[in-house]
């Protein structure tokens, strides 16, 4: 009985302690099932419901802004009166007592940039105030001690006395530049000089002041004047390139290329262009000046000359200072070398091919020591095989002619370029 009750009473025991040690467990369970769902505040008797709310709120609160803490705090620390700043506090106190927000970095920054950007402002204003590029046209005013330039619809005459009666002694033409020397009492001539030809013009033809600078300016344009008695114009920039054409002492020409520091391509006159030696040459920008004047022979004092030839020459001189476009035909709008002398000679009944290279074989052939005003001159271009230019023989030993798209219809010695043949085509 004795050994039964002690049994009994172990299996009582154990069975106690076994329901103990459960109930722990489940109270232990039970608590921290609570504090995790209540965030680790345990309610404390007496506490209303909707405070323990509030501490589970910020509770959360708490603990969603704490799991980037290294260290977890405990439900204690949570709701003590410890007074180190939570990881909210630390990250909104930083960035405000020790470094500059975001807006006030941003408005220095772009404070700093308006002024930079200013300063730039000012800066390249001002630099593009003292550092304007210098138009290389300009210096063809320094060429000039009182510039005059010439607007006129054709030509212009130089007189040796301020009066229309008086002789000729050159001619200008339009955008030719003269040195203004006087001007008469009753300001309607002008005393001028221009390549050297002196005399008087009328004051209604010629810009002064800012206005002949500005048209100057516009008008100037890069020119060779050559400095050699008779210069070589070759097909290449090269000394041993072929001879095209040779051109004389004081011949003005257009400036195509001046990239090679030895040589420059000009306009000769037409189709013919080629390369001149720098060293032979004075480049700069220019203005066409005056050219000597002679009229053709009058019929009383040389009774040979066909007064045909006189009127065809007369004809022609009237279209000087006029536009060169390339196959052009029409006289006062625009003509080319070739278009220029078969219209002229067309107003006189005189039928003459398109072409320079075609005109050359008409009419008879003529020596250069023999021609007559109205005679055709015509030159050789390399580059092509064949004539590329015609002028008409005024006398004198000079030539009017269609010359290029930068010189217009103009008068020129023939010696201007190497001339090729003459020919007479009125047939007298």
């Amino acid at each position: 009985m004795d050994k039964k009750t002690d049994k009994t009473d172990k299996i009582l025991y154990i069975w106690f302690t076994l329901t103990v040690i459960a109930m722990i467990v489940v109270v232990i369970a039970f608590l921290g099932f609570y504090k995790k769902s209540s965030g680790g505040a345990a309610v404390r008797p007496g506490e209303s419901t909707e405070a323990n709310t509030e501490e589970s709120a910020e509770a959360v609160s708490t603990e969603s802004e704490m799991e980037t803490s290294s260290e977890e705090p405990t439900a204690q620390e949570s709701t003590s009166s410890y007074e180190e700043p939570t990881p909210e506090e630390t990250t909104t106190q930083e960035p405000v007592t020790e470094e500059p927000t975001a807006e006030e970095t941003t408005t220095e920054e772009e404070t700093t940039t308006e002024e930079e950007t200013t300063t730039e402002e000012e800066t390249t204003t001002e630099e593009e105030t003292t550092t304007e590029p210098y138009d290389p046209r300009k210096s063809v005013l320094e060429q000039y001690n009182n510039l005059g330039f010439i607007v006129v619809e054709n030509y212009l005459h130089i007189r040796k006395n301020p009066s229309t009666s008086s002789e000729i002694v050159g001619i200008l033409y339009t955008g030719a530049g003269v040195d203004i020397l006087d001007v008469t009492a009753d300001n309607m001539w002008y005393h001028i000089n221009s390549n050297d030809i002196e005399g008087y013009i009328f004051y209604d033809y010629v810009a002064v002041g800012e206005d002949a600078a500005r048209a100057a300016v516009d008008f100037a344009y890069p020119a060779v004047t050559v400095n050699a008695d008779i210069l070589n114009v070759r097909l290449e920039p090269s000394l041993d390139s072929k001879i095209i054409t040779q051109i004389t002492h004081g011949s003005l020409y257009y400036v195509l290329e001046d990239q090679d520091p030895e040589w420059l391509k000009i306009d000769v006159a037409g189709e013919i262009q080629g390369y001149v030696y720098r060293d032979y040459v004075s480049y700069s920008y220019k203005l066409p000046g005056a050219l000597p004047y002679t009229p053709p022979p009058e019929e009383d004092n040389t009774p040979k000359i066909n007064p045909l030839r006189l009127q065809i020459v007369n004809t022609a001189l009237q279209y000087v200072g006029g536009r060169y476009v390339w196959g052009g035909t029409k006289l006062g709008v625009g003509v080319d070398c070739s278009g220029f002398v078969q219209q002229v000679m067309l107003l006189y009944g005189i039928e003459l091919p398109r072409t320079s290279y075609t005109q050359v074989n008409t009419g008879v052939p003529v020596s250069f020591a023999d021609m007559q005003p109205g005679d055709l001159i015509f030159f050789w271009s390399e580059q092509y095989g064949r004539v590329g230019h015609v002028a008409m023989y005024m006398g004198d030993g000079k030539m009017v002619h269609a010359a290029s798209e930068n010189r217009g219809i103009v008068i020129d010695y023939y010696t201007y370029m190497t001339p090729y043949c003459a020919r007479n085509v009125i047939g007298e």
